[in-house]
């Protein structure tokens, strides 16, 4: 077909009439056939920039699925975390806390060895390192509670250490606090003891 076009072609230009309209219509030919030749440029650059276009987003989507992938592990809670022996520690020490509170807050109750300013702040000060380690078991709670916070099995059990630490210090605190009022209570009592057998000895009437 080609052939025959060249030939045709050629026949035309040997027409004196029709060389100038012919060789002005060869010259349009040529000027389509290179701008076909740059829109197909043009076509091929765009495909090629548009798969890359895909390529970039099929990663960055991948990359954000691992990353979700990663943040929603990090909202799971795993077994090493939830068998930690620190935990049950929390726990007993808490109700421990609570229990001797309560004992002492009845043992202490009784007689007049302790005035009713110095029970108050017997009762405000121990039920104050209670709140402390209640609001550590919340916090203890949240770690331990899947989907609550965002964090691995080392930033978990690193929570846990420090809150069993912190439990052990308000245990002591409780303890010290119960006995130097215990202590008190014992002196009191034992003064008035002795005085009433005093008075007893003399025939002091109370």
């Amino acid at each position: 077909m080609k052939t025959l076009f060249i030939l045709f072609m050629l026949m035309c230009l040997n027409s004196p009439g029709q060389s100038v309209e012919m060789k002005q219509l060869m010259l349009n030919i040529e000027k389509l056939a290179a701008m076909k030749a740059q829109y197909q440029t043009m076509v091929n650059g765009y495909r090629t920039l548009e798969n890359g276009y895909r390529q970039v987003s099929d990663l960055a989507k991948g990359n954000f699925l691992l990353h979700q992938d990663y943040l929603d592990g990090l909202l799971a809670v795993s077994p090493a975390v939830r068998q930690n022996g620190r935990i049950q520690s929390i726990l007993q020490r808490h109700a421990k806390m609570v229990d001797h509170y309560h004992f002492t807050i009845q043992q202490l109750r009784t007689g007049s060895q302790l005035k009713a300013n110095e029970f108050q702040q017997l009762k405000t000060s121990m039920q104050e390192l209670i709140q402390v380690s209640s609001q550590s078991i919340d916090e203890m709670i949240d770690v331990l509670t899947p989907g609550k916070m965002r964090m691995n099995d080392e930033e978990r059990i690193s929570i846990i250490n420090r809150l069993d630490g912190e439990g052990i210090r308000l245990s002591e605190q409780l303890g010290v606090i119960a006995e130097r009022y215990r202590s008190l209570y014992e002196r009191r009592k034992q003064k008035q003891q002795e005085l009433k057998r005093m008075k007893s000895l003399y025939g002091i009437q109370p």
